[in-house]
């Protein structure tokens, strides 16, 4: 329970980790959740090695490539340890833009934005 206002937070009945697909509520700032991703694991790496193989070449497209491959390839328990490494890396990047920091051969910001997408609603 929020302190401030008394609306609830989190109960059961609404588990946002929870793999029954309901329909959001809204949050307690009013808002509702983003839909997850209704596409299944397959098509999720389908779209995490189409997206690596549309970045630039260079030092930081051939690293994307290389991880999408590596989760692609992983069993399910490293496949989660990939797929975060990949999204620390993503979320490095586009820090980096933000800064000002990007070089020449880095993805766009929205390619880097459609892989960090498909990359927390994998599984």
């Amino acid at each position: 329970m929020c302190h401030g206002c008394g609306h609830v937070l989190w109960c059961r009945a609404y588990d946002p980790w929870g793999a029954a697909r309901v329909e959001a509520p809204p949050d307690h700032w009013g808002g509702t959740r983003l839909n997850r991703s209704h596409r299944t694991l397959f098509e999720n790496l389908e779209q995490v090695l189409r997206l690596a193989e549309e970045c630039p070449s260079g030092p930081v497209g051939d690293a994307i490539r290389r991880a999408a491959c590596e989760l692609i390839e992983a069993d399910s328990h490293h496949q989660w340890v990939c797929q975060r490494r990949m999204l620390k890396s993503v979320a490095y990047l586009q820090w980096r833009q933000l800064l000002g920091l990007s070089r020449t051969d880095d993805p766009t910001p929205q390619m880097l934005k459609q892989l960090a997408d498909v990359l927390r609603y994998q599984g």
